[in-house]
């Protein structure tokens, strides 16, 4: 936990720690120990001695007021990183956005989780993650499709966490769709969900919206198409 501490704080970690670490905050992406320091100098997180943890077999995590972090830990470092709250968005490196819509094949529109896929879950554990993803799906009343997966899942029945990764298509007249993130850390009957608000304005500020095509540009150049 005190790594995490230090590194929500904006300081600098022992060498190695980050060491080939895929970092995912403010919808956005980075790699590498400076890029992943610098990006929590910039916009520290509120978090202390006083906020909740947990840990588990490769997993930790750490729950703020309205912030979190949750690590994947491998070999003594830290492989894989999600910042949640708020901040503000990152402005993204040259890219090609890529039209996706999980939710295209309509198959039965529940959250796509198996227990079998998180080790550090315990199976009565299981029913609850599953409870929690789809209240976020039915809380997203304002987007026309919502698509909840479980992206990790740790602990038991009397106290764990879960990362849900949340794809959303907008209802606005011109539709935002990207995902987002919700970190969730229970004790007993109590819930600690923490949404990822930077996330969420990246997707709303981004230039690219989905469209759905109805007709065919004739001065689109004809492909040649195997028979």
């Amino acid at each position: 936990m005190a790594t995490l501490l230090a590194l929500a704080c904006g300081n600098g970690l022992e060498s190695g720690l980050l060491h080939g670490c895929r970092f995912s905050g403010f919808g956005r992406e980075a790699y590498g120990v400076d890029a992943i320091v610098e990006s929590f100098r910039r916009d520290p997180m509120a978090l202390s001695a006083a906020s909740e943890s947990i840990e588990a077999a490769g997993h930790l995590a750490v729950f703020g007021t309205d912030a979190a972090l949750i690590a994947d830990v491998h070999g003594g470092g830290i492989a894989r990183l999600w910042r949640i709250g708020a901040g503000p968005p990152s402005w993204p490196e040259p890219h090609i956005d890529v039209p996706f819509d999980p939710c295209l094949a309509q198959a039965g529109g529940d959250v796509a989780f198996a227990t079998s896929d998180h080790p550090a879950l315990t199976p009565e554990a299981g029913a609850r993650v599953l409870a929690i993803g789809r209240s976020i799906m039915h809380d997203r009343a304002a987007a026309s499709r919502v698509c909840v997966f479980v992206i990790r899942a740790f602990g038991d029945g009397d106290v764990g966490a879960a990362l849900f990764a949340v794809h959303r298509l907008g209802s606005e007249p011109v539709r935002t769709a990207g995902f987002g993130t919700v970190g969730v850390l229970w004790r007993g009957d109590t819930l600690h969900r923490v949404s990822d608000t930077a996330g969420e304005a990246a997707i709303a500020a981004a230039t690219w919206s989905p469209v759905v095509a109805e007709t065919i540009d004739p001065s689109f150049p004809e492909l040649d198409m195997p028979s």
